[in-house]
Formats: C-alpha cells, sequence, structure tokens
C-alpha cells in the first residue's frame, strides 16, 4: 500500500549501566562516566575523571618505562580500564565517548568483554575493537547545519537551525569554545554482560580527562 514498514525500522538501544568498576583503585569517579551530564545538555556540567601523572603521590595507574617520554619525570598513563556491567548479556555494536577538548584525551584504546565476573582484558575476556581516538574531534561551528553527526549541545535552537556557539544569552549559559569532544566508533554486534573501555595511552602522555563513555546498539552511527 506504499506504507512504511515500521517492523524493520532501525531500533536505537543505549545501554544503563548498573556498576563500575575500574583497574587502579586510586581511579575514582567512575560513576561520572555514565551519568549523561555532557549528552544531555548544552552546556555540560562537565563532571570528569582526571588521570593526571603530574598529580602528588604518584598515581599507580602512571608508569615509567622505556615507552614513556616523560619516565624520569611523571610518568606516563597506560593500560588504565573501565569494567561497565551492564546487569545481564546485551549486544553492543557502537561506543561513544568523551575526552578533554584538544589534547588531554585518550589517544589508543580497546574494547573487550566477558560474561565470567573475574575475567580481564588479555585473562579471558574477548578483545571486541581497537580504535584510535581523534585528537581534536568534533567542535560546534557557528552557522554550520545540525546534521546528524554534530552533537546535541551544539543545536539549542534544534536540528532545523543552525549550530550555536556563543550560548551566554540561554539557559544555562556558556560559550563552547573548550567543549570536551565526542568520539564514536562501530563494530560486528557483540553480547557480553562485562564491557572494558581500555585506554592504552593517550595524546597527552601524563594527563588524561574523560567524561562520558556510552554503549549502544544501532544509535551512534
Amino acid at each position: 500500500d506504499g506504507g512504511i514498514d515500521i517492523s524493520s525500522a532501525p531500533v536505537c538501544v543505549r545501554h544503563a549501566v548498573a556498576a563500575c568498576q575500574t583497574s587502579n583503585a586510586d581511579i575514582e569517579g567512575c560513576e561520572r562516566l555514565y551519568d549523561r551530564a555532557e549528552f544531555a545538555l548544552r552546556c555540560p556540567e562537565l563532571t570528569r575523571i582526571s588521570l593526571n601523572c603530574r598529580s602528588s603521590g604518584e598515581p599507580s595507574y602512571c608508569v615509567r618505562d622505556a615507552d614513556c617520554p616523560e619516565s624520569e619525570a611523571f610518568g606516563c598513563v597506560e593500560e588504565s580500564w573501565f569494567r561497565f556491567d551492564l546487569g545481564a548479556a546485551r549486544t553492543v555494536s557502537e561506543l561513544r565517548f568523551i575526552g578533554g577538548w584538544w589534547a588531554d584525551r585518550p589517544r589508543d584504546y580497546e574494547l573487550w568483554t566477558t560474561d565470567d565476573p573475574t575475567a580481564l582484558p588479555g585473562e579471558g575476556a574477548t578483545l571486541v575493537y581497537e580504535g584510535r581516538a581523534t585528537m581534536n574531534p568534533h567542535v560546534c561551528i557557528e552557522g554550520d547545519p545540525c546534521t546528524s553527526d554534530v552533537p546535541d549541545g551544539c543545536c539549542p535552537n534544534g536540528r532545523s537551525q543552525p549550530q550555536v556557539v556563543d550560548q551566554s544569552a540561554f539557559t544555562p549559559a556558556c560559550v563552547l569554545g573548550d567543549h570536551p569532544k565526542i568520539d564514536a566508533a562501530s563494530f560486528r554486534a557483540t553480547t557480553g554482560r562485562y564491557w572494558f573501555y581500555v585506554i592504552k595511552n593517550g595524546y597527552f602522555d601524563d594527563r588524561i580527562w574523560l567524561y562520558e563513555v556510552e554503549l549502544g546498539d544501532g544509535c551512534f552511527g
């Protein structure tokens, strides 16, 4: 009859996180990575995790070795992970995350999964994806169209209107020059309960800011 078959329309599933663990006890605030503050708001609250080797007390996630050019000074952030428990086995085909606005962000990263609560990356878990984040990904551009790849935060007037960088007249108010940046990746749909987002290294060797990590199926592509 020429109508649209809604039964074949793609379904977007954004997975809720039941609990989160980290590779190191001194990486705190894991729940900030799935509070959706930065995805949901025009002007983000910027609830972030900072992995900073310049912090006092020599954080345990900082490595001093031959691969780290800062080894004699502060050490480098390497091989740190966040494990997201989805509460049950879920199908995941996409990842997106928000890192720092320039070079304070992950560089090489991996995604692993397992149904075994005792498995770890390289020790029983399955490698699903390997990627390299963009050093300076999406930036809101004043007056450009709000196409589907543009974050909601750039489009306070709706998708039919141009992007707005200076949102100082809005509530909440901000200027998005230093807005944190989104990376996204798609891969073969895989089912698992526990998902590890592994930071191999960062664009800054000794400091990484991470704001949000989201797992989904049919949402971000």
